[in-house]
């Protein structure tokens, strides 16, 4: 059985705790960005496998002058913070922010 970019978001969203630790938060961001992109990069027909692919991405959605290139950059952010910066705080904050942001991109695509 496969799975949906979007389940990835609400796996997120159900991960999302107040009282969590850290890396529950830095998992949440992760899964949350990673949902929101692959819905974006699928609509968008984009292929590639490599770290460009992400920017390819991201400059698409922005060409289209759609919210969802801006979007998509700020989640980015936040999940690089959280995958490669373990010197920075990932807080509930954080994770938040990431599930209402890929929340909103997917609704985004959907419209």
């Amino acid at each position: 059985m496969s799975i949906q970019p979007k389940d990835l978001v609400e796996y997120a969203h159900g991960m999302l705790q107040p009282e969590g630790r850290e890396v529950e938060h830095r998992n949440v961001v992760n899964r949350a960005y990673y949902g929101a992109f692959l819905a974006a990069r699928d609509l968008a027909n984009i292929t590639g496998g490599s770290g460009s692919v992400h920017l390819k991405v991201i400059e698409y959605y922005r060409d289209k002058k759609s919210i969802i290139g801006n979007n998509l950059d700020d989640l980015k952010r936040l999940r690089q913070v959280a995958d490669y910066e373990p010197q920075k705080n990932v807080t509930y904050h954080h994770a938040k922010k990431s599930c209402r942001i890929a929340r909103k991109i997917l609704r985004e695509l959907e419209s």
